[in-house]
């Protein structure tokens, strides 16, 4: 969603897009859900969520390799040796799928996103998880990984988060 010229958004604005954006993947099927969104000041809030069920897992992970090195080529250059590590189902995650959603509608040159980009996390990670605000990458607490991690990428792109 482009931002509109005089916003007033502030990452309390981005946090609270976040939830309202997983409370909509829970109206119809109440499912383990990440919901990821990225804003870049002036340009705009980007969101992307973790895929349901094996098919549709599989088939965004098939797209997600086709598209991020096309589409994304700023975050590529910093994770394109991506690997799961650990129980982790996926190797790209809603934090990917987010700022291949913000290049793909802006396409950054460099090798940074603009200063005070944020991006927010919020959700589960399994049933008997608690949804709320979460670290990049943080199914790390689960056993799931994937290296280089979402922390390592946002790092190295300058992005900072809620946690």
């Amino acid at each position: 969603m482009k931002e509109p010229e005089n916003s007033g958004w502030t990452e309390n604005t981005i946090l609270d897009f976040a939830y309202y954006a997983w409370k909509e993947t829970q109206d119809t099927k109440k499912e383990p859900t990440m919901v990821a969104v990225l804003w870049v000041q002036g340009k705009g809030a980007y969101g992307g969520s973790s895929p349901r069920g094996k098919v549709g897992t599989n088939f965004v992970q098939d797209l997600m390799d086709m598209w991020l090195p096309a589409k994304a080529k700023v975050r590529w250059k910093v994770a394109k040796d991506r690997e799961k590590v650990g129980n982790t189902s996926t190797k790209w995650h809603a934090e990917d799928m987010a700022m291949y959603m913000y290049e793909r509608e802006e396409r950054p040159l460099g090798d940074k996103y603009p200063l005070n980009s944020y991006m927010a996390v919020y959700g589960q990670y399994h049933n008997r998880d608690r949804a709320e605000v979460k670290a990049p990458c943080g199914g790390y607490e689960t056993g799931a990984k994937v290296y280089p991690s979402c922390t390592y990428v946002l790092s190295k792109l300058g992005i900072h988060s809620a946690r």
